[in-house]
């Protein structure tokens, strides 16, 4: 599989490189082609440099589209993920703590994207031996839901039946 993504690297790359002298280093779709790239270096295992790749993503995100921009935020999240990855525990919960907070002040408290947000910290503290915090963090999730206990609330507040779905699956199992 690692000679699919290297072959997939190698197309991308002059692509990368045609569409920053078109588009800009900052474009969005400049942007989607590297972080295709930057995923196929971590399947490929070659993490320090996608790590590389997607702390840049992150910057030129934030410049191109705002902190509080969706696309930023994925961004942020791939480059947390690949902290993890890494065992640089401290930068992921640092990256997963600042999604949240952004996350509840565009998005609000119950939304089901601060909802993803409060799963992948609770995830990163229990990658990093926080049990402890990760278990408020469910627990925080679990008061979140029975607040919304009809699922009407979460389709007029939201109109996003499937990301409850996801969540309610994701909790039953915990529990």
């Amino acid at each position: 599989m690692t000679g699919k993504f290297k072959e997939a690297v190698g197309a991308w790359q002059p692509l990368v490189d045609n569409l920053k002298k078109v588009l800009g280093d900052e474009h969005p779709n400049t942007l989607s082609v590297e972080t295709a790239i930057a995923n196929a270096f971590g399947h490929m295992g070659r993490n320090t440099e996608a790590l590389n790749l997607k702390e840049g993503l992150v910057a030129k995100s934030k410049r191109f589209l705002g902190e509080d921009h969706p696309n930023t935020l994925s961004h942020e999240s791939r480059l947390a993920e690949n902290y993890q990855v890494l065992g640089r525990y401290t930068e992921a919960l640092g990256v997963r703590e600042a999604q949240l907070q952004t996350s509840k002040r565009v998005f609000g408290q119950d939304h089901p994207e601060t909802l993803r947000y409060i799963e992948a910290l609770k995830s990163t503290h229990q990658d990093s031996n926080k049990q402890q915090v990760a278990l408020q963090l469910q627990n925080s999730m679990q008061e979140l839901f029975e607040a919304c206990k009809h699922v009407s609330c979460i389709r007029e507040a939201h109109g996003s039946l499937k990301t409850f779905r996801y969540f309610f699956m994701r909790l039953s199992n915990v529990i």
